[in-house]
């Protein structure tokens, strides 16, 4: 939590339960749709470009299902793998092509990618959404009224997504665990900035997974 919660009290108050319940867990994955686009070549000349939270992309670009591990320690990221699968084909007159899974890896000696097959990493520039020592989750914003379902709590909230768009996030929250089960972000844009929607599901390992070790591609 970057900044003090304001709003609804008991949203605050359950917000705050959440984030104790991520200062004990030691690992989650993360299921999320529409997030990220990208495109992908292995090979000799090969190369990956990935944008995220931005909800527009070029028309050879496709959007990918993330399937990503965190590893925490008392609420601070370890690190993070995100494995990327392109939801379609590209196609191009009467060509098409699927780009490759791509695997992303954040740790706190820097950030890699790797396509799927390959056993080396090369090193990725530009920005990631998850740092090392960042927190295990982030609530923020203002909170709103919260919603109640057997065995669940909808958290909802309201915050600045970037200088264009506003967000509005609900989490499922679990009554037995406090713990986050899934969740949609909103995310309102003005102007010529898209509007879109992703949605992301949680689950909790009951043991902490082995930390990838990283060995560079040669070239």
């Amino acid at each position: 939590m970057s900044a003090p919660l304001t709003g609804d009290q008991n949203g605050i108050s359950i917000a705050r339960t959440v984030l104790r319940a991520f200062g004990k867990v030691t690992s989650y994955t993360v299921t999320e749709h529409r997030f990220v686009f990208m495109r992908a070549r292995a090979g000799r000349h090969g190369f990956f470009d990935w944008s995220w939270g931005a909800g527009l992309a070029p028309s050879s670009w496709a959007s990918a299902t993330e399937h990503e591990v965190v590893a925490t320690h008392r609420g601070k990221i370890v690190w993070m793998r995100d494995n990327l699968t392109p939801d379609y084909r590209i196609c191009s007159g009467r060509s098409c092509v699927r780009y490759p899974d791509v695997q992303v890896l954040v740790d706190r000696h820097g950030q890699y990618f790797r396509f799927a097959g390959t056993r080396c990493y090369y090193r990725l520039t530009g920005t990631v959404p998850l740092h090392a020592g960042d927190p295990a989750y982030r609530i923020q914003g203002f909170m709103l009224d919260p919603g109640h379902r057997p065995g669940e709590v909808l958290l909802n909230y309201d915050y600045q997504w970037d200088a264009h768009r506003r967000a509005g996030e609900t989490d499922v929250i679990s009554d037995a665990t406090g713990l986050v089960q899934s969740g949609q972000v909103d995310l309102l844009g003005y102007g010529t900035v898209p509007s879109f929607i992703f949605s992301f599901a949680l689950r909790y390992p009951h043991a902490a997974p082995v930390a990838p070790r990283v060995r560079l591609c040669s070239s």
